[in-house]
């Protein structure tokens, strides 16, 4: 009886093996099959890179006055506020469009006032920066506010 047990666990272990190193050989002949061209990744990359702008773009800006200078009659008077500032593309391959940019005021106490949002219509592509600037209006009470990218359109 110890010889049967004996036999039928030899020959399992065999064919486990055996099995194993065929399916083995199996996935590195399917993986040689899979390979992909440096082409097909720089794709996959750039198809990757225009599905999240948000993570390849970035915004940087400055808020200031808008004085308009008066004359002998007239004093300087406020006339809104400029938002000038920089949005830099970091992706690889993907070029960008249309990048929308979201505008957060907050008072002094960090409560949130109002939201703003605007389009910068240039083309961004790869590792390109440009500069834009704005007239906006602002809450009154507008402590500090936070820039973000919204969205922006990839071009295929």
């Amino acid at each position: 009886m110890k010889k049967v047990f004996y036999i039928i666990g030899s020959i399992l272990v065999i064919l486990v093996i055996f099995f194993s190193s065929v399916m083995f050989l199996h996935d590195k002949v399917i993986e040689e099959r899979v390979s992909k061209t440096p082409e097909q990744l720089r794709e996959e990359l750039e198809v990757k890179e225009l599905l999240e702008p948000k993570v390849y773009l970035s915004v940087k800006t400055n808020l200031r006055d808008n004085i308009k200078k008066g004359n002998l009659f007239k004093r300087d008077r406020l006339d809104g506020h400029i938002i000038s500032g920089n949005v830099s593309n970091k992706a690889n391959f993907a070029s960008y469009k249309d990048v929308v940019v979201q505008l957060t005021f907050y008072s002094k106490t960090k409560t949130q006032i109002g939201q703003d949002e605007f389009i910068i219509y240039e083309i961004y592509s790869p590792g390109v920066s440009k500069d834009f600037s704005y007239k906006i209006e602002i809450p009154n009470s507008t402590d500090s506010y936070d820039a973000i990218i919204l969205k922006a359109q990839g071009l295929f």
